[in-house]
């Protein structure tokens, strides 16, 4: 009997703890670029502003990096993105003040969508106004309505199935790039004088199933094994 109850324990023991290390985990990657296009034919990368919206003439682009993330099932995902929050009077310049940000404007939706241009030609602006159409069309990733309220906050997107099957093409081996746009017709923005925020407060974050390796396996069918014997002895 005694022995009965240490091989339960250590079974039970054996297969709490392989389970556990297979939990699902939280995984935040920080943008290896970003930017925008603007409807003249402008662009601007190297983590500079990512203005979105006034009049749909500006549209922004995220890049990021998910080679070196582990292997695994990407349950869910968001995209979060510091909208700076309105500080005016400060700098002063030949007598003028300037918003050193300004945050959203006006209200509306900001809409994510799929990117078919490449990384080179995304960060080089290698194709001007075939890449600002593409920010702003193709396959929808999600979207989420601002405000001024947003000012100063986070602002966070839920990321839907469309993008979890592509960052999961991705994950491990490459890039996976985002467009923004505003609703059409709508003149107000968000993301205003964004360039001076960090790299790191533009992230991606994963909620990833890891995929187990082999020995994990293996202890997990031993300490279910074990268990099943108890059972059946008892």
């Amino acid at each position: 009997m005694k022995n009965q109850i240490i091989r339960f324990t250590l079974g039970l023991a054996l297969f709490i703890a392989v389970t556990s290390a297979t939990a699902q985990s939280i995984v935040t990657i920080g943008a290896t670029d970003r930017g925008y296009y603007d409807s003249t034919g402008f662009s601007e990368g190297d983590g500079a502003n990512y203005l979105a919206g006034q009049n749909d003439s500006y549209r922004d682009w995220f890049l990021f990096d998910l080679s070196s993330v582990s292997p695994g099932t990407i349950v869910s995902a968001q995209l979060m993105l510091l909208n700076p929050g309105e500080t005016y009077s400060i700098t002063e310049q030949e007598g003028h003040y300037y918003p050193l940000y300004d945050g959203a404007s006006g209200s509306g939706t900001f809409q994510l969508w799929d990117v078919s241009t490449s990384a080179s030609d995304l960060e080089n602006g290698t194709t001007l106004a075939a890449t600002f159409a593409d920010l702003g069309s193709g396959t929808s990733y999600g979207s989420q309505t601002f405000s001024s309220a947003d000012d100063g906050t986070f602002f966070t997107i839920n990321l839907n199935s469309d993008f979890l099957a592509a960052a999961q093409s991705a994950l491990g081996s490459g890039q996976i790039a985002v467009g923004g746009s505003i609703d059409s017709g709508n003149s107000g923005f968000i993301f205003g004088w964004s360039g001076g925020i960090d790299m790191s407060d533009t992230m991606l974050v994963l909620d990833i199933t890891p995929v187990p390796e082999p020995s994990t396996l293996a202890l997990v069918s031993l300490g279910g094994l074990n268990l099943l014997l108890f059972r059946r002895r008892k």
